[in-house]
């Protein structure tokens, strides 16, 4: 959650409920230092430290811990009410309530991020009654960021249309400092594959689809689950073992920090991502060609409002043997697609970095503080 002050001066208290990670700075901590460095200033709430115990705070940046997978108690309330906001902004839409109660008292407005709503979940009575209670939270809530566009449909879907008015669209961004930072000599000969290892992320989709060509390619895979949405788990065996039985060239590589991430992508050829979610995208295919790799994926909806021309799509999803031939045209031509991700990469820096993501945050901030102030 994220509050912000009227005037030259900013000062934002962000609820970030994703902000743990010690291998490398999450993408809400990166936004926060982006906003910092815009001359505000940020006070982070999150459930452990973001920035690692034993690296010092950046300046205009202090941090409280709290639990805000439970609930935060009334002192710790009181203490965030103890200072003046004039805009509450939840990164996350588990933190719609907190903000709802803090605009409500310091008579502000307040802002609610919601990154999807995954269209599979909403089949089942739990899933849809807690995105209804979810909906009917962010009624009292100003504005709603949308992460992508199927998101704003999806919630005016269930609220009946009531959130519409409510709804701005503001890309997620990847982290271009990072990749830009990272130096190879030369390409290697194999593919990759990043993300969390679930069902709908397509990794069995590939497997097959190298079984079917005459000489498939190296796979690097790099990531960790159990093939479920929910558990993180390692790297399946199950997926080991089928790859072995297509006797197919695969390391699975595991969980990776981001420079050592980035490192395997920019080394690569081609990235390929058979995604099948029908409501969010991977940040993977952006960081792909960001990273001077070409990238193939799924021509949904969704995929194309996320990365519009910068990727090459295959349209019959389900089909092993059309990813089969879309991989193997992509390596007969890599040099000409390897030059193109050049052309690609001043777009994601301008409309899908974090960068771009916090300068149109900003401009939603300072609109509801020249609401509040009744400019």
């Amino acid at each position: 959650m994220f509050c912000v002050r009227g005037g030259e001066r900013m000062k934002i208290i962000a609820f970030c409920l994703d902000s743990s990670n010690y291998s490398a700075l999450t993408h809400e901590i990166l936004v926060v230092e982006e906003l910092v460095k815009m001359g505000n200033e940020v006070t982070i709430v999150g459930v452990k430290l973001p920035f690692g115990y034993n690296t010092k705070i950046p300046p205009n940046i202090k941090c409280y811990i709290m639990d805000l997978h439970t609930k935060i108690t009334e002192e710790q309330i009181d203490l965030l009410l103890s200072e003046k906001y004039d805009v509450a902004f939840s990164s996350s839409f588990p933190g719609a309530g907190y903000i709802n109660y803090i605009a409500k008292e310091q008579n502000i407005k307040s802002v609610c991020q919601v990154l999807d709503v995954p269209i599979f979940r909403l089949r089942f009575k739990q899933w849809y009654d807690e995105w209804i209670y979810t909906v009917n939270t962010l009624k009292n809530t100003d504005i709603i960021i949308s992460n992508i566009k199927i998101t704003s449909y999806l919630l005016n879907q269930l609220s009946n249309n009531e959130l519409n008015d409510k709804i701005k669209n503001i890309y997620y961004g990847i982290d271009i400092d990072k990749i830009d930072g990272i130096t190879i000599e030369k390409k290697e000969d194999y593919i990759v594959w990043v993300s969390r290892i679930t069902w709908y992320k397509g990794l069995e989709i590939l497997l097959y689809a190298l079984a079917c060509m005459e000489n498939p390619p190296r796979l690097k895979v790099i990531g960790v689950g159990d093939g479920t949405e929910q558990d993180m788990g390692g790297v399946p065996f199950r997926l080991v073992q089928l790859a072995s039985h297509l006797n197919l060239k695969v390391e699975f590589l595991g969980g990776l920090t981001d420079d050592e991430k980035f490192k395997v992508i920019k080394k690569a050829k081609l990235g390929v991502m058979p995604d099948i979610s029908q409501s969010i995208a991977t940040m993977f295919v952006l960081e792909s060609i960001y990273c001077g790799t070409p990238c193939i994926t799924t021509d949904l909806p969704v995929c194309r409002d996320r990365y519009e021309d910068t990727a090459l799509y295959v349209k019959d999803i389900y089909n092993t043997r059309a990813w089969a031939n879309a991989i193997q045209q992509c390596l007969d031509n890599i040099d000409q697609l390897t030059e193109n991700t050049q052309i690609h990469k001043k777009w994601i820096m301008e409309q899908r970095s974090f960068k771009s993501q916090a300068k149109e945050l900003m401009k939603i901030f300072e609109e509801c503080v020249g609401d509040t102030n009744g400019n």
